[in-house]
């Protein structure tokens, strides 16, 4: 019993005050709207999450299922990865030479294939021996060789500069058909062996008004006559292609066996290359200095006595009307054109 002034109140009537406050604050709470979302799901567990956001499509499944977990079942998502990681490295696997296992690519090959792939570290034409080596290193690993020229390039003070301009023209789209995992690599990232198909096109082929297309575009251009294709630009009915036997319809160009290893799978994703063998074999001209006058006038008719003449042009050159006569002439037929050291200025068309 609790005494007052105005007497004694029973232990019952005591516990009124407390369940009233209690009954109050549980009434607050339950009056939460319903509607007050809750946090969003992590779209991915974060221990199988790449850092960065996909650079190539389906570049999460490569990650969780092939890095983390070895998988090698060719899915329509891995074909699409395949596809688009070689698309947007244009150069990577088209002109990919040949080499064995244990053997770095010869070095002609080496420094062409360095030439298309290097990207901005190649300034005004040139390049230099330390970014030479870690282009190399990125898509070869560690190679020994001699400083030197090359049939595409001139080594002088440290530096590496292109002999002349050069283009890859056309494109490729590409079939993954097979993927081996080979274990663990001494450098700790796993081998990987695949064989994949291109299928070549012409650089116009995009381009309807050409009249030239390859046999590989005009299919492309017949398949976007067809009802399920009404509205779809040529690039997205090509890409569609690859999921759709495209042996049936496109013609083959080369397949390619490669084994590689992926390099930062969850950021920067580049791969690096230890063996390649492809079918049909490159039918390649003996090692040359200089581009012959039989290749430049069956390559380019319109352009010959242009080409031929700055081939052999270094450091700063005049500009002069009769060589702008001869490079209009090349321009006329050919979209891009490289000048090197013209007074430091590119060209293109």
């Amino acid at each position: 019993m609790m005494k007052t002034e105005t007497g004694t109140i029973p232990a019952p009537l005591r516990l009124i005050p407390l369940l009233l406050v209690m009954s109050l604050l549980l009434t607050a709470c339950s009056s939460v709207p319903s509607s007050v979302p809750s946090p969003a799901p992590e779209l991915y567990d974060s221990e199988t999450a790449i850092k960065n956001e996909d650079v190539y499509a389906h570049q999460q499944d490569f990650y969780t299922n092939q890095i983390l977990n070895g998988k090698t079942e060719i899915t329509p998502e891995l074909r699409l990865f395949f596809q688009d990681y070689f698309s947007k490295n244009g150069n990577e696997l088209r002109l990919l030479p040949e080499f064995a296992f244990g053997k770095a690519p010869a070095w002609d090959d080496l420094s062409q294939y360095i030439i298309f792939n290097a990207g901005e570290d190649f300034v005004d034409g040139s390049i230099s021996e330390e970014k030479f080596d870690r282009q190399i290193t990125r898509f070869f690993w560690p190679v020994i060789y001699t400083q030197k020229d090359g049939t595409g390039l001139i080594y002088e003070n440290g530096k590496y500069t292109i002999r002349y301009g050069s283009d890859a023209h056309g494109w490729a789209i590409y079939e993954l058909t097979g993927l081996k995992n080979k274990g663990k690599t001494e450098r700790g990232p796993d081998k990987w062996e695949a064989t994949i198909r291109g299928y070549f096109f012409h650089e116009l082929d995009s381009d309807p008004a050409e009249e030239g297309h390859s046999e590989n575009g005009k299919t492309v251009w017949a398949a976007m006559k067809k009802e399920e294709n009404k509205g779809l630009t040529f690039w997205q009915v090509q890409d569609s292609l690859v999921l759709k036997n495209p042996g049936s319809i496109l013609e083959l160009g080369c397949e390619w066996t490669i084994e590689f290893a992926v390099n930062d799978p969850e950021g920067d994703i580049h791969f690096t290359y230890m063996s390649c063998s492809r079918s049909p074999k490159d039918e390649q001209a003996p090692p040359q200095q200089a581009l012959s006058d039989i290749y430049l006038f069956q390559q380019y008719p319109s352009g010959y006595e242009f080409i031929k003449t700055v081939c052999d042009l270094r450091g700063e050159a005049a500009i002069t009307n009769e060589l702008r006569e001869k490079f209009n002439l090349f321009a006329r037929d050919h979209r891009w054109c490289y000048m090197p050291d013209m007074d430091g200025y590119e060209s293109f068309f």
